[in-house]
């Protein structure tokens, strides 16, 4: 079920058994849906603009901009390389974040100053090579002539001039709100822990690597930006590397960013309690999933209201619910079930699991 899926039954329970006021926020930790995420609560405009695929398809996209006069964009890198925008058999060695570039500078150009780029949920590993070839910056090869690199051909680069993007974004401020903390390259990089979930075998894996590696020590030649190492970089196939690199970037948590743009800590003041939800809670939520997040941020404010987790499974033992501030766990799913019968099941237990929270804490 989708986050706004679950708002909605948890909400609707809510209001079928007690009077109260409640507030949705389907949330992202800013990957896919990051966008929809703050649409849901911000009064921002939307733009649709036309802009390119990861494989150079025509299409068309759209991100938010602030109403205000502070300037900001959100973009949402997977509206333009996502999987869902991939061929039928993808290939990471070939797709392209180029139509990223061409949404970062059409915010540009409409006088954003403060650009958010959520990355997840792509089809590349092209190291944002290509958005930043659509904003400027211009890659040689051995001969001397410009080309567009994808994760395949990342190797191919002699000479970066990078000028024409850093005149572009001059007066602007670039923030990648990543949902991982992997390096660029290595056995934890973005080609061998997300290429083969893009279409990758091993083999190829192991070249987008050598790639990835090829490409920060030019990085490192051309323009003195150090990636080896650097946490964060190989989110969205290594697209956060490009926007430390080209774009003078802030590499950030997902979650703690986007919980800033929405004004978190003073949204929360007049509430009594807080529900929020995870498929999965495990080790992996601990290092920066909303559902952490969330409850991390409510004990550094020293806030006294209490945090409840809707989770469809419960990995973690009690001791590490107590210290993340998390106040309960609900597990929706009866333990005895398999996916199949979950997946026809899976609205009814989430009621039932709010019936029986109204029931114990209401």
């Amino acid at each position: 079920m989708s986050s706004a899926k679950v708002c909605a039954l948890i909400n609707e329970t809510l209001h079928e058994h007690i009077s109260c006021s409640t507030l949705c926020v389907p949330m992202a930790d800013g990957g896919e849906g990051t966008i929809d995420c703050l649409s849901n609560l911000l009064n921002w405009t939307k733009i649709t603009t036309e802009t390119k695929g990861p494989v150079g398809q025509a299409i068309s996209a759209d991100y938010i901009i602030s109403g205000d006069q502070r300037h900001l964009a959100v973009i949402e890198s997977a509206k333009a390389c996502g999987m869902a925008l991939a061929d039928v058999n993808p290939d990471p060695g070939k797709a392209s974040t180029y139509g990223v570039g061409l949404l970062i500078k059409d915010a540009v150009l409409r006088g954003c100053k403060d650009i958010y780029v959520a990355l997840g949920g792509s089809c590349t590993n092209d190291a944002g090579a290509g958005a930043c070839a659509a904003m400027g910056t211009v890659f040689y090869d051995e001969n001397g002539r410009e080309f567009v690199p994808v994760g395949e051909n990342l190797n191919k680069i002699c000479k970066i001039d990078n000028s024409a993007t850093e005149k572009l974004l001059k007066d602007c401020r670039i923030t990648a709100i990543c949902d991982v903390s992997n390096p660029l390259y290595g056995n934890n990089g973005a080609a061998f822990v997300f290429a083969p979930q893009k279409g990758a075998d091993l083999m190829m894996a192991e070249m987008l690597d050598d790639n990835l590696r090829y490409f920060a020590k030019k990085v490192y030649e051309e323009l003195s930006v150090d990636l080896s190492g650097l946490p964060r970089a190989g989110a969205c196939g290594g697209f956060a590397a490009g926007i430390a690199a080209f774009m003078g970037g802030k590499l950030c948590s997902g979650i703690d960013t986007l919980l800033d743009i929405m004004d978190f800590d003073n949204v929360i003041k007049d509430f009594d309690m807080i529900i929020t939800g995870e498929g999965c809670l495990d080790m992996q939520s601990l290092s920066g999933k909303a559902v952490i997040g969330i409850a991390s941020r409510v004990r550094k404010l020293g806030a006294d209201i209490p945090v409840y987790v809707f989770a469809g499974k419960n990995m973690l033992d009690e001791a590490a619910i107590n210290s993340s501030g998390i106040t309960r766990v609900y597990v929706t799913t009866p333990a005895y079930m398999l996916s199949e019968q979950i997946k026809l099941t899976c609205e009814e237990n989430v009621v039932k699991t709010a019936e029986k929270f109204i029931q114990e804490v209401l």
